[in-house]
């Protein structure tokens, strides 16, 4: 089932405004707000508050705060605020499942199985292509321009990669960061959903990251 988002403080008009504000501009598209006096936040689980939500007809999904029924995760502290600055609710009987969180036009990639499910993990070169005209007459395929600067900190791991730049490092901090990065092309999720569903670990973050970049050659297993 869909996870839902829980801002603190915010009405339900304000929504779209502070899902922007926390990093979640992503999650702007086809949200529902309901304001809500109980919440993860406060103390006793008591604090106003807007829950998005993004259901589907028929598909039975809560909106609403449940505490014997849900499991809520703060935001972890990032480079887009502070801990706490949202809550993800997980329903406890029904864990998010790719079907539920791709958006509706996914790019190709490699799909790999991440936390016992099948998720499809876009490459560069798969995602959409203008045919531009050069000054000599020739044309040329060029990124479009809303994934330029995702296009281009591929090119820059990949430089790494190739140059063996151990200077720049390919930590697990940075792994994480770049790979949650390109599921969000193809999926609605954040940081916590992907620690929640624990879709990573030590064997087969790498492998995810080389597989985004394009770089590996494509066998089944």
């Amino acid at each position: 089932m869909h996870y839902q988002i829980f801002l603190p403080d915010t009405k339900d008009n304000e929504a779209p405004d502070r899902l922007a504000a926390v990093g979640l501009s992503d999650h702007i598209p086809g949200a529902s707000h309901l304001l809500s006096e109980r919440g993860p936040s406060g103390e006793n689980a008591i604090a106003v508050g807007t829950i998005c939500a993004w259901r589907k007809p028929g598909d039975g999904a809560d909106h609403c705060y449940n505490a014997e029924r849900q499991t809520w995760v703060p935001a972890a502290k990032s480079a887009d605020g502070e801990t706490g600055r949202y809550w993800v609710g997980f329903d406890n009987a029904s864990p998010p499942r790719p079907s539920e969180l791709q958006r509706h036009y996914p790019y190709a990639g490699r799909v790999m199985e991440l936390g016992g499910q099948r998720w499809t993990i876009p490459e560069p070169q798969e995602l959409p292509h203008d045919l531009k005209l050069a000054d000599d007459g020739s044309l040329r395929f060029e990124v479009q321009r809303r994934f330029h600067d995702w296009f281009n900190e591929c090119s820059d791991w990949i430089r790494r990669i190739v140059d063996h730049d151990e200077s720049k490092g390919m930590s697990y901090p940075q792994m994480w960061d770049f790979i949650i990065k390109a599921l969000r092309l193809n999926y609605r999720i954040t940081p916590e959903v992907v620690s929640h569903l624990a879709l990573f670990d030590q064997n087969n973050i790498m492998e995810a990251v080389f597989w985004a970049l394009g770089i590996m050659e494509k066998t089944d297993k």
